[in-house]
């Protein structure tokens, strides 16, 4: 474990830091039903902050940015239409009519509170651009909830890393 975790501070922080935490959290939202342990990434380098000059707002919205774009491909696939959505599966085809109804009775609200979660926001995303759902607030909401989600995930790390990094040497 502490192997993995000095081998991302490296990675991120050779050169391209925060251009390198921007695209990495498009490229891990783009990702249809994928997911891909971008807490675990903010968490890490929150917690040893190897540039010392990046606030948990800021790691917050550096990865609630590219993380708002990314989400944008789930919505994309859903507003092209029937096609692409007739190729996802029967389970997750239920789960986006689930969340459609959803959406429709909760709005942004429910989006930004989906994208606060661990949840596939996916299907948000596609059950937002079937209902072409208007793109502005998909987006916003997106943001805001990917925003507050990295931001609270940066100040556990800035607050707890030593501590967890302590234990695993014990245990180690």
């Amino acid at each position: 474990m502490i192997d993995l975790i000095q081998n991302t501070i490296t990675f991120f922080g050779s050169g391209f830091f925060i251009i390198g935490l921007f695209f990495a959290s498009i490229i891990a939202n783009a990702t249809i039903f994928f997911p891909i342990p971008l807490d675990l990434f903010t968490f890490t380098l929150a917690g040893t902050n190897p540039y010392g000059h990046l606030t948990p707002i800021i790691f917050g919205l550096i990865m609630g940015t590219g993380s708002a774009i990314g989400e944008c491909s789930g919505y994309l696939i859903g507003f092209i239409g029937r096609k692409t959505y007739q190729k996802i599966s029967k389970k997750n085809l239920k789960k986006i009519n689930v969340t459609k109804n959803k959406i429709s009775k909760y709005g942004s609200l429910f989006i930004t509170l989906g994208s606060l979660t661990p949840f596939p926001f996916d299907l948000i995303g596609i059950a937002c651009g079937t209902l072409h759902y208007k793109f502005s607030k998909f987006f916003l909401a997106t943001l805001a909830g990917k925003t507050i989600r990295y931001t609270l995930v940066a100040y556990a790390g800035l607050y707890s890393f030593e501590l967890i990094v302590w234990i695993l040497n014990i245990m180690h």
